[in-house]
């Protein structure tokens, strides 16, 4: 897969999103992460892996 195809895929799947900056790779420190429940009492179910290692992860 390529560095193109998967933005381009990004885009199109988040399309409608308010607030969510598409083409190009989370650059923040926070982690990403999947949760549910309420504030204080909450669960994750995934956390993605640190933005600072996306680049590397995808072939030439």
């Amino acid at each position: 897969m390529s560095e193109e195809l998967l933005l381009n895929w990004y885009s199109i799947s988040i399309n409608a999103e308010k607030g969510i900056t598409t083409g190009q790779f989370r650059a923040g420190t926070e982690p990403m992460q999947v949760a549910s429940g309420e504030y204080g009492d909450f669960t994750i179910h995934y956390e993605a892996l640190p933005s600072k290692d996306l680049q590397n992860l995808i072939p030439d």
